[in-house]
């Protein structure tokens, strides 16, 4: 797919689903961050103008896309208290129009750049069929509002479900843009756990290169929590690449997934899904479990090379082992 990531085509949908449960709704406010909780929030979405989906035949035809779309993201400084209450209230808002599972209106909510470059969509109308399948966020921080020099503001989002397992600890900075005078999603950036979201966690270094990962430690304890923490390094095909966390069936192998003897089917219909993270180039993600039971993992990247191969099949997909 290149560059830019759609939510949805993150992981085949079946396999998001078998983690995923529509019914979990877990709010876990920490250090007094402001969460609303998703069982009671209403999508308060502004609401999309008459319009129509593209027809699904057209769909099929890559969106041109700004590679430009998505500068790196500045440091930006700590916003004040009005500021960083309607950057709270917006994303309360996602929060709840994802727990209703209102994904048309939640397309109002997103800058036309937001869809066509990080989506790969034509139109805000296309968003609800991208994201049907959802669950709601498992939140755990909503906190850190930071103002950026191009006038932006970006949130501290770390959340369970969506399309993670209900388990799992996903880092974000989703930033946000004034539009018509009101907050919409305009960038999604990776970020890191602060120190104290998991004490005792083990931290696996997870090094991405092209084609393959650089795992250390790759031997892991159960019952602890893990966290994975993704750089994708720097290279001359500047192609981005993401660790896909997964359990598949007793005796499966990596090399059995790099020479594509596992159909998609077979995988969505066997493998147990507990995470996801992406980075570009210089960048670094993390994602975590609680905890995991003994057993063998994968680490696995499905993100497009430019010629349409998955990068699973140019050697990216590892083994870790839990004992």
């Amino acid at each position: 797919m290149g560059r830019i990531r759609r939510f949805a085509a993150l992981v085949p949908l079946s396999l998001l689903v078998l983690t995923s449960s529509p019914a979990l709704v877990d709010v876990r406010a920490q250090d007094g961050s402001p969460v609303a909780s998703p069982a009671s929030a209403e999508c308060a979405a502004p609401g999309l103008a008459p319009g129509t989906p593209t027809p699904p035949e057209l769909l099929a035809t890559p969106v041109a896309t700004d590679e430009d779309a998505f500068p790196a993201l500045d440091e930006g400084t700590a916003a004040d208290e009005a500021t960083a209450a309607n950057a709270i209230a917006a994303m309360e808002t996602v929060i709840g129009c994802v727990a209703a599972g209102d994904f048309t209106n939640i397309g109002a909510l997103m800058t036309d750049n937001f869809v066509r470059n990080f989506l790969e969509l034509p139109s805000a109308y296309d968003v609800g069929a991208s994201l049907e399948g959802a669950g709601p966020f498992v939140v755990h921080r909503l906190d850190d509002v930071r103002v950026h020099d191009d006038g932006r503001v970006s949130v501290r989002f770390i959340y369970g479900g969506f399309f993670s397992g209900p388990d799992s600890y996903t880092a974000e900075r989703w930033v946000l843009a004034d539009d018509g005078g009101t907050l919409k999603i305009d960038q999604i950036s990776p970020t890191t756990f602060p120190d104290d979201l998991l004490p005792g966690a083990v931290i696996v270094e997870v090094t991405m290169v092209d084609y393959a990962y650089l795992v250390e430690p790759s031997v892991l304890p159960s019952g602890t929590p893990i966290i994975l923490r993704a750089t994708a390094v720097d290279s001359a095909a500047e192609e981005g690449h993401e660790i896909v966390l997964m359990q598949l069936p007793e005796g499966t192998t990596a090399q059995q997934l790099i020479q594509g003897e596992m159909s998609d089917e077979q995988i969505e219909a066997e493998g147990t899904f507990y995470g996801f993270a992406y980075a570009e180039p210089g960048q670094t993600a993390d994602i975590a479990v609680a905890s995991l039971e003994p057993g063998t993992y994968f680490l696995v990247c499905y993100v497009s090379a430019p010629d349409g191969t998955p990068h699973v099949h140019l050697g990216m997909a590892t083994e870790i082992t839990v004992e």
